[in-house]
């Protein structure tokens, strides 16, 4: 558990949304904190790997619409909020920020996480506590490759097809991804119809990813490579 009582805005950061003054407070805090700097970077595992998490789907006119709405009426709050603020700070020099992120306006910011939620919503069917997530599998050399994971409970089951061999001495790895920390779920190869299916080792909840690497045979306690496939449990 991190001690450092500027932990809780870790998120904020790495997502750019925290307000320029607090940005520049905090990474000027983190050129001091240890503790920091290290959750930063765990957390930013989780954060690159979002966009591997959806599937490209095209919402309902009236659908946008509704949701822009909502995200216009509170990004003009929020600017009526801010307003006295930023008349009465000084001007300052902006910083770099250390891990090439730079801050989402918040009308973007809105929007993006607005997106997520539409597009989890689509991705998970079913009229139990089962339903199936379809990962989205970034593999050039294996365009038809395809996986899904089936959920029922806090239990997974990931199944893929037209998968190619992970290579001599190599293993596909499962992976648990929960407040950006990976924990190893299971290790499989494929048949020669490219075909696998792996219990999850490791209990689901909502909010969790399961992703999927290529690792040395016996499998590595941390990723050692980028992920090939993901799936997000909304």
């Amino acid at each position: 558990m991190i001690g450092c009582a500027r932990h809780d805005e870790i998120a904020s950061y790495v997502l750019g949304a925290l307000p320029e003054d607090e940005n520049e407070r905090f990474e000027a805090h983190l050129e001091t904190c240890e503790e920091c700097r290290r959750e930063v970077a765990d957390l930013q595992v989780a954060a690159d790997a979002l966009p591997l998490a959806a599937v490209q789907l095209a919402p309902p006119p009236e659908l946008k619409d509704r949701l822009m709405t909502v995200v216009r009426s509170e990004a003009e709050l929020l600017q009526a909020a801010e307003a006295p603020a930023r008349q009465a700070a000084p001007a300052r020099e902006k910083r770099r920020r250390w891990w090439g992120l730079r801050p989402l306006p918040a009308i973007g910011l809105a929007t993006a996480v607005l997106a997520v939620a539409v597009v989890a919503g689509v991705l998970i069917t079913g009229g139990d506590d089962s339903h199936t997530v379809q990962a989205k599998v970034t593999l050039v050399a294996a365009p038809n490759a395809r996986a899904s994971l089936e959920v029922k409970g806090d239990e997974g089951t990931l199944k893929v097809s037209d998968f190619p061999p992970a290579g001599n001495d190599r293993v596909y790895q499962a992976w648990r991804m929960r407040g950006g920390k990976p924990v190893p779920a299971g290790l499989f190869r494929v048949g020669s119809d490219g075909k696998a299916t792996l219990a999850i080792e490791e209990p689901l909840k909502t909010g969790d990813q399961v992703l999927v690497t290529v690792e040395p045979g016996g499998g590595s306690a941390q990723p050692t490579s980028n992920p090939i496939a993901a799936a997000s449990l909304a």
